[in-house]
């Protein structure tokens, strides 16, 4: 055992044979190699060398566990700071301005003429292509339609939460308030 330990204060001193990188020996006998020294010259008990070399595996473990989450964090930060900038932009639309024209009276008809729309993420499909609908006071009407073709974006853009870009509804709804 002895024998050993010189063996391995005599690579950590650069006597190592041709075929061992000295770094990597340096690198990987440094504590028990310092310990080893400590302890022959009786400053360190063999069990503190132990508890030494035993917390040094345990924390390169414990390292080793938590690097990969370290890829993890970041990308949870980047997508924190995407959410933050679609949070942080202003809306087209603002539903708490007082400007815009109120009207005193309203009959209750709904009317598109023509309305052409697309949403600003996907400029190249048109969601409305010239879509017309006249709904009078008190009817009821039924939008229907297979999945993607604009019931929901037709609800939308009555409620304002869009505008449209092309054609016209029965009032100026893009001027209300």
């Amino acid at each position: 055992m002895l024998f050993q330990l010189r063996q391995v204060i005599l690579f950590d001193l650069g006597k190592s044979p041709e075929n061992l990188d000295l770094v990597q020996v340096r690198d990987l006998f440094c504590a028990p190699k310092s310990g080893t020294v400590l302890t022959l010259k009786g400053e360190m008990t063999p069990g503190s060398l132990f508890g030494v070399i035993w917390l040094i595996v345990d924390a390169a473990f414990k390292l080793g566990q938590a690097i990969p989450q370290v890829n993890i964090i970041i990308a949870a930060k980047m997508a924190a700071g995407e959410i933050f900038s679609i949070i942080d932009q202003k809306p087209f639309i603002d539903s708490s301005s007082s400007s815009g024209m109120k009207i005193k009276e309203v009959k209750g008809q709904l009317k598109f003429e023509g309305v052409h729309f697309s949403y600003s993420t996907r400029p190249g499909i048109k969601v409305l292509d010239g879509i017309s609908l006249d709904v009078n006071p008190g009817e009821t009407v039924a939008i229907v339609g297979h999945s993607g073709c604009g019931k929901s974006t037709i609800v939308s853009l009555l409620m304002r939460f869009y505008d449209f870009y092309k054609g016209s509804k029965g009032l100026a709804i893009s001027d209300l308030s």
